[in-house]
């Protein structure tokens, strides 16, 4: 089992996640529409692991920080967060992150700001309870790294995503 690089435990009843230290090529692992309360932090210990499923469970908060350096891509939707932890925004290999279906109801202007001007990914939150009036005061008016080519680059693509 130490060479298994994908796992996919999707539609059980599972509440916890035994150690999975031993997994040591795991790349992805789907534990969506499960019954997690809790983000797993077994999964946060795997040194390979990329891509997180986790949608369709009962999260509404990260129990402690995420600082994983390989996860790419963590799939959030349909679950019970009422906010962007900065935590994901800071993983350094992250290219996609979805939080449709949440309770989001604001972006909090600090945000983006430390986010670097050469960051390119993707950022799902439709579905969510967010206002105009709590969006784009908040993403338009943070600054951004960068160049003001790529300030302005930056604001058209959020733009767009909205």
């Amino acid at each position: 089992m130490v060479k298994l690089e994908k796992l996919c435990l999707k539609r059980n009843l599972l509440k916890t996640m035994p150690e999975l230290k031993e997994l040591k090529e795991l790349l992805e692992i789907d534990l969506s529409e499960n019954e997690f309360s809790r983000f797993p932090e077994s999964i946060i210990s795997l040194e390979k692991i990329q891509k997180i499923n986790l949608n369709m469970n009962n999260l509404d908060t990260l129990n402690y920080p995420i600082r994983n350096s390989t996860i790419q891509y963590l799939y959030l939707s349909n679950n019970q967060f009422k906010e962007i932890f900065p935590d994901i925004l800071n993983l350094t290999a992250l290219k996609h992150v979805s939080l449709d279906g949440n309770q989001i109801a604001e972006i909090k202007d600090t945000m983006f700001k430390d986010i670097p001007s050469s960051s390119k990914f993707y950022i799902g939150i439709s579905g969510n309870l967010l206002k105009q009036d709590n969006i784009y005061g908040n993403i338009f008016e943070v600054p951004i790294k960068g160049s003001k080519e790529t300030h302005d680059a930056v604001r058209e693509d959020i733009k767009y995503l909205f």
